[in-house]
């Protein structure tokens, strides 16, 4: 860390120490207070986490629920009653800057297609794939056929022929 150039400092410190008092981006421990801050939040809010995944946080309002899933600092947000997803959202700007994406259209780095007729969600790692073949140089490979004849029937071996014991 370097201080500031324009930090009047004594000369007579060879290495000045400076408290940093952000936590957040760049720092080692900067995802972990940063967790630790949006529990509190959360917990404020009467949302619980959940025992399974300690990334999920959930709260149960009679009929309803409301579910959060974080990585890091960002989230996404669902649930069975769009007055309160909208409640919550508001909750959290009124503490915090908020950015709302609107309806999620990626997450981790994974596409995500959601088809309300069909009441379907898919989920695409077509980008992570890509990135992958483009890093080890895949990506103008060619399809080959197998080195071998398909019309090959294979079956388990028989297992009569080899010993039952270690001792033969």
């Amino acid at each position: 860390m370097e201080l500031p150039p324009r930090l009047n400092m004594d000369k007579k410190f060879k290495r000045p120490v400076a408290l940093l008092h952000v936590t957040l981006y760049g720092s080692k421990q900067g995802a972990l207070k940063w967790y630790q801050e949006l529990g509190r939040l959360l917990k404020s809010l009467g949302i619980s986490r959940a025992k399974s995944d300690w990334g999920v946080f959930y709260k149960h309002i009679g009929a309803d629920s409301l579910i959060l899933a974080s990585h890091v600092d960002d989230c996404a947000v669902t649930g069975s009653n769009n007055k309160l997803i909208t409640e919550f959202k508001q909750d959290v700007a009124s503490r915090y800057r908020l950015t709302d994406l609107g309806p999620i259209a990626s997450l981790l780095g994974m596409k995500i297609t959601r088809d309300r007729i069909a009441r379907t969600i898919s989920f695409s790692h077509e980008t992570y794939i890509e990135a992958i073949l483009t890093k080890y140089n895949f990506v103008d490979m060619k399809p080959c056929s197998i080195p071998m004849d398909p019309n090959i029937t294979l079956s388990p071996p028989n297992l009569q022929q080899f010993p039952t014991s270690p001792h033969g």
